[in-house]
C-alpha cells in the first residue's frame, strides 16, 4: 500500500448491502446506504485511525468498551494529547539537488510560457458547454457523449453505480442522462478530464498519479458529507472538493517529466511539499484553460487563507480547509493530527457542538473509502 492511501478492508466490504433509498430529489442515496451498512447490524463498529511509519491510515475495528463501559480507544477526530487547531502545510524537507532543480523548474513556469496544460477532452468540453445553455438539446448532448467511448462508458457506469443506481440496469446514454441529471453530468465530465490528465503518462508513474487522484476523490467525498451538515448543495460541494487542488495535476505532470530527464525518483514528502508550494498558481492556470466558473476558480486560487467575514465564498473556503484537515487525519493527505472539534474551520462553520456532526465523523473514514470504491472509474 502506497503512502497516503487508506484502507478499510474486508470488514467493511462484508457489510455492504445492495438496497438503498433516496432523500428527496437529491441523489444522497449512497450516504444512507453506506451509513446503514456501517451501523445497521452492529453499532459498535466504527472508524478509528492508527499511525504507522508512512502516516495515518484509516482502519475499522470494534471499539468494545472496557470494564467501566468506556471505549478504550480515542476517537480519530480527537487524538490524545493533540492540540493543533489550525491547518498546517507540509514543511520544506531536506531536498536533493535533483529535487531542488525540479522546484526551480516549477516556480519558473508560474507564468505558463513554457507550461503544457492538459486539455479538457473534446467531448467533455462540448457536453459542458451544452449543459450551460438554458434549454439544452438532450439528444445533442447524448450524441456528444457517445462520440467518446471512455466518457460514454463512465456515464453508464456512474448511472448504474451505488450512488445513482436503481433496480434496473441502464444501457442507453439518454436514460443514463435522465438518471444522473445535468449537475452530476457536468461533474462527471470534469471528473473524467481530470482523471485523464492525471494518468496521461506511462505506467511507471502510476503511483504518484494514483496518489493525486485518490486524494482528489477523498476531498470530493468529505466535501459532499460536509455539505449535508452545512445545508450546502451536495453536487457543487463534490465538485469543489474534487477540483480545489487541481493544480496538483500540473505539479504531477511536470515532476514526471523531470524525473525522466534527471533519472531521479522523487519521494512522497518532497512531492507533497512541491504540491503545497505550487498548486494554487497552477490551479489558476488550469481553471482558465478549462474555463471553469468564476466561483470555482476563486476557490482553487485561494482556499488556504482564513476567509474574511464578508467573503462571499466564506463557507466554501472553511469547508475546504476542514476537508484538508480531515484527509490529513484519515490517510488521504500529508499526515497531520488535529483536535478537529476545536479547529478554527469547524468552529467557524458552527459544527463543533452539534451531535449530528460528531455522529457523522464516526462514520466518515468508512464513507470516504466506500464512496471512492463506488465512483473510481
Amino acid at each position: 500500500m502506497m503512502d497516503g492511501s487508506a484502507y478499510i478492508g474486508p470488514m467493511m466490504a462484508g457489510r455492504v448491502r445492495a438496497q438503498h433509498t433516496y432523500r428527496g430529489s437529491t441523489p444522497l442515496g449512497l450516504w444512507d446506504w453506506i451509513v446503514e451498512s456501517i451501523t445497521g447490524k452492529d453499532e459498535r463498529l466504527r472508524p478509528v485511525v492508527s499511525s504507522g511509519q508512512s502516516g495515518s491510515v484509516a482502519v475499522m475495528e470494534d471499539g468494545l468498551p472496557d470494564a467501566n463501559g468506556v471505549p478504550d480507544d480515542d476517537p480519530w477526530w480527537a487524538p490524545a494529547g493533540v492540540t493543533l487547531t489550525e491547518p498546517v502545510e507540509p514543511q520544506r524537507p531536506v531536498m536533493q539537488a535533483e529535487a531542488v532543480a525540479m522546484e526551480g523548474v516549477l516556480v519558473s513556469q508560474f507564468d505558463s510560457h513554457d507550461l503544457s496544460l492538459p486539455p479538457m477532452s473534446e467531448a467533455a468540453e462540448k457536453v459542458i458547454r451544452s449543459l450551460g445553455e438554458l434549454n439544452f438539446d438532450s439528444a445533442r448532448v447524448a450524441a456528444d457523449i457517445a462520440e467518446d467511448q471512455v466518457i460514454a462508458a463512465a456515464v453508464l457506469r456512474m448511472a448504474n453505480s451505488a450512488m445513482y443506481g436503481g433496480r434496473s440496469k441502464i444501457t442507453a446514454i439518454p436514460l443514463a442522462m435522465t438518471r444522473l441529471g445535468a449537475t452530476a453530468l457536468r461533474t462527471l465530465m470534469i471528473h473524467q478530464s481530470m482523471r485523464a490528465a492525471a494518468f496521461e503518462r506511462s505506467a511507471s508513474d502510476r503511483d504518484l498519479s494514483q496518489l493525486v487522484w485518490t486524494r482528489s476523490l477523498a476531498g470530493a467525498c468529505v466535501m459532499r458529507d460536509l455539505a449535508v451538515s452545512t445545508n450546502a448543495d451536495v453536487e457543487e460541494a463534490f465538485m469543489m472538493g474534487l477540483l480545489h487542488d487541481i493544480g496538483n495535476v500540473i505539479v504531477l505532470r511536470e515532476v514526471q517529466k523531470q524525473q525522466a530527464v534527471l533519472r531521479y525518483k522523487i519521494d512522497i514528502e518532497t512531492f507533497d511539499y512541491l504540491c503545497s508550494e505550487c498548486h494554487q498558481e497552477f490551479g489558476e492556470l488550469l481553471a482558465d484553460a478549462w474555463r471553469l466558473p468564476a466561483r470555482l476558480k476563486s476557490l482553487i486560487v485561494d482556499h488556504h487563507a482564513t476567509p474574511a467575514e464578508d467573503d462571499p465564498y466564506r463557507t466554501e473556503r472553511l469547508m475546504l480547509q476542514a476537508t484538508d484537515m480531515v484527509n490529513a487525519m484519515v490517510g488521504y493527505g500529508p499526515a497531520a493530527s488535529y483536535d478537529l472539534l476545536r479547529a478554527r474551520p469547524i468552529q467557524q462553520l458552527g459544527l463543533a457542538d452539534r451531535e449530528d456532526f460528531v455522529d457523522a465523523l464516526r462514520e466518515l473514514p468508512g464513507l470516504v473509502e466506500l464512496t471512492i470504491a463506488s465512483v473510481s472509474f
